[in-house]
């Protein structure tokens, strides 16, 4: 049976094919916002399930200023990396909505 092996510093340029032997930890977080992890709505959960309106299609990208809050009973496009909206507090994937074109040309998800 393989032992432990001994850990080794190496220098960051050698370091391919190696293993760390403890875990690293940034100083600050990074990046230095909630940001989505995927594509989806940007939404309150408190809300609930639901039909909501789209505030914005356009959205929240990532590297993109931010477009203020989200209303109450609303919800808002975001792609992966972009800072959450404020006031939202969870994001629901693109996949698991089904987007409703409105007569007035508004979006809805449900």
């Amino acid at each position: 049976s393989a032992g432990a092996l001994e850990a080794e510093q190496v220098a960051l340029s050698d370091a391919l094919g190696f293993v760390l032997a403890e875990d690293v930890f940034a100083s600050a977080p990074i990046p230095a916002f909630p940001a989505s992890i995927m594509d989806g709505f940007a939404v309150q959960s408190g809300d609930g399930l639901g039909r909501y309106p789209v505030d914005s299609l356009q959205g929240a990208t990532a590297g993109s200023a931010p477009l203020g809050p989200v209303a109450a009973g609303h919800v808002r496009y975001i792609t992966t990396g972009a800072p959450l909206p404020q006031g939202c507090d969870a994001v629901v994937k693109v996949e698991d909505t089904k987007q409703i074109a409105m007569d007035d040309g508004r979006v809805e998800i449900d």
